[in-house]
C-alpha cells in the first residue's frame, strides 16, 4: 500500500520517509495551515529529494488559491502533482497540467439511517464522478464533527464501486490496520506522525511504514 506523509516542512523529515520508501510527500501552501511551508524552503526540499529518490512524488497542497499562484510554485518547486483542498471546479482544476492531480472531499454529511447513508453517498460519489482527471481523497472535517466510522463505511462503500481513492483522516499507528482492510490506492498521513505540526516523530514513522511495508520496509 502506498504512503504519503503530508505537511512536510524539514529536509531530515523528507528524507527519512523517503528512505522508509514513502510513494509521496506534501508540501503545504495553504496560508491558514499551521504546517505551511515557504516556497524557498519547499523549493530545497524537493531538489535535495529529487537528487536523492526521485521516484518519490512531490505534491503541493492548495485550497481556494489564484491559478497563477499555483502554476507559479508547481513551476519554481518542481513538483509532481498538485492536490486540492478547497472547493475548486472542475473546469479550474482541468487547466492544470501535471503528472497527479488530487481533489480532496470531506465526509462532512452527519447522516442516520440506512436511507440518509444512501442519499449521502449518492451525492458524495456524483461530486467525484464530475472530477474525472482527480484521484479523490477522502478526508475528515477539521472540527472533528464527524466520525472516523462514517469515513470507514464512506470509503466502504467506494470500494463496492470499484472507485479508487486515497484516504486521510487521523489515520495513525494504532489505526491503520483497519484502514489496510480497505486497500486503497494510498494512506495520506499528516498528524498521525506528529510531535508538533510539521515536526515528524521518527518513531511513529517506523511503526506506520513497518505495519504497513513489513520487510520491505527500509527500518
Amino acid at each position: 500500500m502506498r504512503i504519503k506523509i503530508c505537511g512536510i516542512t524539514r529536509i531530515e523529515d523528507a528524507l527519512l520517509v523517503s528512505q522508509l520508501g514513502a510513494w509521496a510527500i506534501g508540501l503545504i501552501f495553504v496560508p491558514t495551515s499551521p504546517r505551511r511551508i515557504t516556497i524557498e524552503k519547499a523549493r530545497e526540499i524537493t531538489e535535495t529529494v529529487e537528487g536523492l529518490y526521485p521516484e518519490i512524488l512531490k505534491i503541493g497542497v492548495f485550497a481556494n488559491q489564484q491559478e497563477d499562484f499555483i502554476s507559479n510554485v508547481v513551476s519554481l518547486c518542481k513538483l509532481d502533482g498538485i492536490q486540492f483542498h478547497g472547493e475548486e471546479l472542475p473546469e479550474f482544476i482541468d487547466r492544470f497540467n501535471c503528472r497527479l492531480k488530487i481533489k480532496a472531499f470531506l465526509v462532512n454529511s452527519l447522516v442516520t439511517g440506512e436511507q440518509s447513508l444512501g442519499v449521502g453517498l449518492e451525492d458524495f460519489i456524483r461530486r467525484i464522478n464530475l472530477y474525472k482527471d482527480c484521484l479523490p481523497l477522502l478526508d475528515l472535517p477539521k472540527n472533528n464533527s464527524v466520525s472516523q466510522e462514517l469515513l470507514f463505511t464512506y470509503a466502504s462503500k467506494l470500494k463496492d464501486y470499484s472507485i479508487n481513492f486515497i484516504i486521510a483522516g487521523g489515520i495513525d499507528p494504532d489505526n491503520i490496520t483497519k484502514f489496510m482492510h480497505l486497500h486503497p490506492y494510498a494512506v495520506d498521513i499528516a498528524r498521525g506522525v506528529e510531535i508538533s505540526p510539521g515536526i515528524k516523530d521518527k518513531e511513529k514513522l517506523l511503526r506506520i511504514f513497518s505495519l504497513v511495508k513489513g520487510d520491505e520496509a527500509n527500518v
